[in-house]
């Protein structure tokens, strides 16, 4: 077995550790009970050499592949530019509203 490199997808298992799912408690790699033992009938029990024993150049390793999403900003509403409806709005409101103080002068006055 020595020079060959045994390889586990652990995807699922790092995507429940992120997401709270499963408890984050490390990933144990052990020898089988028989050394030369295939992966597929060794079970659920994750199997492997220490390959470097046999040959220095295959050390253990693990690679992480991290996808980075872009972020989308969330749309941020536009006020109307000045000088446009709004002002024309808040001018009709201020007419509206000088038009009841004189209507009320008016009335108090009689």
């Amino acid at each position: 077995m020595a020079g060959t490199w045994l390889t586990w997808d652990v995807t699922a298992l790092a995507r429940a550790w992120l997401s709270g799912e499963a408890a984050d408690q490390g990933i144990a790699l052990a020898s089988a009970p028989d050394p030369d033992a295939d992966p597929d009938e060794a079970g659920d029990l994750l199997v492997a050499r220490w390959l470097a024993i046999d040959d220095p150049e295959t050390l253990p390793y693990l690679i992480v592949e991290i996808k980075v999403y872009p972020v989308t900003p969330t749309p941020v509403p536009v006020l109307p530019p000045a000088g446009g409806v709004a002002r024309w709005r808040s001018a009709g409101l201020l007419l509206i509203g000088a038009a009841l103080l004189a209507l009320g002068l008016i009335a108090r006055r009689t």
